[in-house]
């Protein structure tokens, strides 16, 4: 049975109404500190950022697991001001980007913060709760990146939104031999964690119910999103009901011990380091100094490849105990409903524009891959025919007016271009999303598809309409994409919830018929799942 909630326009006018008188600032009182934050009353929601959830990982704090705030702190008397965002975490960039030169310092260290928003007029006191973990490769986001502003606004008063940050770069993922004796890895996952935990703690506060808890993300995020369904093994009661892998998993390249090993000692060299203690010892801008340094290092001797962004989790047989694809084959995760998506051409904007051969794709992908025999690359690579992945076929796509935008006069897209493209984008998100929702469906767990290829079809496309303006955002597929979230995690099924009337049912992900949410430039429809699987 579907749920409907009162259509947008009416629900405008009954919020108009419930908040035609004047409201003090909303004050909020977690026990061990009070926050205030701020009312809209155009669009009926409360929102409140920049709260701490752990300790500043500064100093001896540097690549260890984070520190609750609420267990550590005594109580304040006075009332903190939660009505601008907080510090991002310190943002980096890979060498293959051209703003990577820059030693600036964005960011803080002291960034282990969330933002929760609310329905001014909830309709109960226990809503279920959506934990986005922001996206940006694992070395650049925040809070503010994905605005959850739209999403809570069409729920009608059903749902509160939290936004988190975490480490990022070296400092939530330096790993290695040093750090593994004096500290722990995979910093960042860890926070993320605590960010969870601290929900399951406080959310009751807000008025959201700690049982309800679906988490979010895209690109790294839906990277992230998915590790934490995996971490320490999956456990069987983690902080989340459901999980919402999307939009389009991220599944950077996991490399072993060796190349961990030659990452950390490039990061302490390029900072004049010989120990860990040195590194907690250095300034900021040192350290981010380090970082530009031993990204354009490693990026001239071919460690990490073009799309890639060198920093991210690794497997350290505790928090990670295995690579993702083993970890969902063989069970190894935490067992709910999953919901992902990924969109039309997810290798476009992380491929070499001056790829112009086979040998240059197949050079580029053993640096990508670099464990892989270069026997097996060009068998991969061979799935991938010419004359299937062309250039031609690929500049014809609307997505081609956008990279003229972003990049100037482009010359046309060449073979080897569309070729790498495609194996970038199935191996780093369209097979994951095919592995998640295949090891959940293969457990009897419900599970979803969508394949987006619409807006500009690139990595984050649907962003833009999952987070657009909460009144004046897209009128077209916005609404029906954020019924279809909003859905699952109010009704862990996109189906049984909805402000917009007649949509498509979308079917369940079945391993055998695997049919998935199909959404064109301009129509919406379903069909089989066609994810290559290496």
């Amino acid at each position: 049975m579907v749920n409907f909630c009162l259509p947008q326009v009416l629900w405008t006018i009954h919020l108009a109404l419930t908040l035609a008188n004047p409201i003090s600032a909303p004050i909020v009182d977690l026990g061990y500190v009070r926050y205030r934050g701020f009312h809209n009353s155009t669009t009926g929601l409360t929102s409140y950022y920049g709260i701490r959830y752990a300790k500043a990982p500064v100093g001896q704090l540097r690549w260890r697991a984070p520190v609750p705030i609420d267990t550590h702190t005594a109580p304040r008397p006075d009332i903190l001001n939660a009505t601008m965002h907080g510090p991002s975490c310190i943002q980096s960039t890979p060498a293959w980007e051209p703003s990577a030169s820059s030693v600036t310092v964005e960011g803080d260290e002291d960034c282990l913060l969330l933002d929760v928003i609310t329905p001014s007029v909830p309709v109960s006191a226990n809503l279920p709760v959506m934990v986005q973990i922001h996206g940006g490769g694992y070395v650049r986001g925040s809070s503010a990146t994905y605005p959850g502003n739209a999403l809570v606004y069409q729920s009608c008063g059903n749902l509160i939104y939290v936004s988190i940050q975490y480490r990022l770069g070296p400092f939530g993922f330096l790993a290695g031999d040093e750090v593994k004796a004096d500290g722990i890895w995979n910093a960042g996952l860890l926070d993320q964690r605590a960010a969870l935990h601290w929900v399951q703690r406080h959310i009751h506060q807000f008025g959201g119910d700690p049982s309800k808890v679906t988490t979010i993300g895209g690109s790294a995020g839906g990277g992230s999103v998915s590790m934490q369904m995996m971490l320490h093994g999956g456990v069987e009661k983690p902080p989340f009901r459901a999980a919402i892998a999307a939009e389009y998993p991220w599944w950077t390249p996991i490399y072993n011990d060796s190349w961990l090993a030659a990452q950390y000692s490039g990061f302490a060299d390029a900072a004049n380091c010989s120990s860990v203690y040195c590194l907690r010892n250095l300034s900021v801008r040192d350290l981010q100094r380090a970082t530009v340094t031993s990204y354009q290092t490693a990026y001239s001797a071919r460690q990490y490849a073009y799309g890639t962004f060198y920093w991210g989790p690794a497997v350290d047989g505790h928090a990670v105990p295995d690579y993702p694809a083993a970890a969902f084959r063989d069970g190894k995760f935490t067992k709910i409903p999953v919901l992902v998506d990924r969109d039309g051409f997810e290798g476009v904007s992380f491929t070499n524009f001056s790829l112009t051969t086979t040998a240059e794709v197949l050079a580029d992908l053993s640096t990508l891959w670099p464990s892989i025999a270069p026997g097996r690359l060009a068998e991969i690579l061979a799935l991938y025919p010419a004359s299937a992945y062309n250039g031609t076929a690929l500049s014809a796509q609307p997505f081609f007016q956008v990279l003229q935008v972003v990049y100037g006069p482009i010359a046309p897209l060449n073979t080897a271009f569309a070729r790498r493209q495609a194996v970038f984008g199935d191996a780093l998100v369209e097979c994951p999303t095919n592995l998640i929702a295949g090891a959940a469906s293969a457990r009897g767990l419900p599970a979803w598809k969508m394949v987006f290829n619409a807006g500009f079809q690139l990595h984050s496309a649907t962003s833009a309409f999952l987070f657009s303006d909460p009144i004046l955002g897209n009128t077209t597929f916005g609404p029906v994409l954020r019924d279809y979230f909003v859905s699952f995690a109010v009704e862990l099924d996109p189906n049984r919830w909805a402000t917009v009337a007649n949509k498509t049912v979308w079917p369940r992900f079945e391993v055998g018929t695997e049919s998935v949410l199909d959404v064109g430039l301009s129509r919406l429809d379903l069909r089989l799942d066609n994810a290559v699987t290496f």
